[in-house]
């Protein structure tokens, strides 16, 4: 079947990230002509469509070349969902909209899509297509690089090559989405020399540093963290090697000897501050094991008395750990720490 050009205008509805050509914006050589009327009557037509979806009540009384960018767009977009077209083709149709009317838009988006109709988006935004799209093609250079379900695409290796940046993969734990984030703060030099360093946390005290140490080039290991703590989401989101025990479950036996076999070959072992409780003491029983190997020992900072809650032992583990040759550090003096180490 051959559609043409007029068939193919109603059958298809493409939405442009700016438009700059207003037919209905008055001047002082030209005069409000039939096709203006009519241009403006689709306007109006547009306010009656999803008023409330995108907040376009407020904006009946005022020029479109009035509107912010973001206003602008909701207009177009809810002027393009009234012609109520069987394929959509919106090019950035939330360009310049803050995140209730992105999220608004492409909720009703999608419900079009889910509906039966054809729709095809170009985003730029990763983590909102992992919402909203069942499907996702990666395009660089004039290229197809990537097609297939969301998620696959987004934790392949191309997007690091395709953006020009490494991205952290994290596992949204309510709806179990894969999120992207681009590593914002990566530093700009990594480790002359990279160390083996092996971090006993708890509590979400070790992932910043993990993360740190991560992007510094560091080869690290974890252990013994607790599934479903943030630092052991930490670890898998970087690929870091970890010994983990179910939640709240007492640290002893097999757990602990693969911790201290896994803490073998690091050079450095680093004890961030951590809330200890019968439970995970032990963990500070392994920071001594490794300190009594001849291995260096840092400790973050000592256990705080409202974080110890084993009535006064793990303050005493901990000063006997400084005291057997352990140093104590502040969480920012790490990295010139590691860089010392022979």
């Amino acid at each position: 079947m051959r559609l043409v050009a007029c068939e193919l205008k109603r059958a298809i509805m493409f939405v442009r990230a700016s438009v700059s050509l207003y037919p209905w914006a008055l001047n002082f050589w030209s005069s409000t002509s039939s096709a203006n009327c009519r241009s403006v009557c689709s306007s109006q037509i547009t306010h009656a469509a999803c008023p409330g979806e995108f907040g376009l009540r407020a904006l009946e009384n005022r020029a479109f070349t009035q509107l912010s960018g973001g206003e602008r767009q909701r207009v177009l977009l809810a002027r393009a969902l009234c012609q109520q077209t069987p394929a959509m083709l919106l090019d950035e149709p939330t360009a310049h909209m803050d995140v209730g009317y992105q999220t608004a838009a492409l909720r009703k988006v999608a419900s079009l899509a889910r509906e039966g109709k054809c729709v095809v988006v170009a985003l730029h935004d990763l983590n909102l297509a992992t919402v909203f799209a069942t499907r996702c093609a990666l395009l660089f250079g004039g290229r197809l690089v990537a097609e297939g379900p969301v998620e696959d695409v987004l934790a392949s290796g191309n997007l690091d090559e395709v953006y020009g940046t490494r991205f952290t993969r994290i596992r949204e734990p309510m709806s179990g989405r894969l999120f992207v984030l681009p590593e914002v703060f990566q530093l700009e030099q990594r480790a002359d020399r990279p160390r083996r360093v092996h971090v006993i946390g708890g509590g979400g005290s070790a992932a910043p540093l993990l993360s740190e140490l991560w992007q510094l080039g560091h080869q690290v290991t974890l252990g013994v963290a607790y599934e479903g703590d943030s630092d052991f989401t930490a670890a898998q989101t970087f690929g870091i090697a970890a010994v983990c025990a179910p939640s709240f479950a007492a640290l002893e036996g097999e757990t602990m000897e693969r911790a201290y076999r896994l803490a073998q070959d690091a050079d450095v072992v680093i004890v961030s501050e951590s809330p200890y409780g019968a439970a995970n003491l032990p963990n500070l029983d392994l920071a001594q094991r490794l300190r009594e190997d001849g291995k260096a020992v840092y400790v973050v900072s000592r256990c705080r008395e409202q974080w110890d809650f084993t009535d006064g032992a793990a303050t005493q583990k901990i000063s006997a750990l400084l005291a057997s040759g352990a140093t104590e550090i502040p969480f920012g003096e790490i990295t010139l720490a590691l860089a010392s180490e022979g």
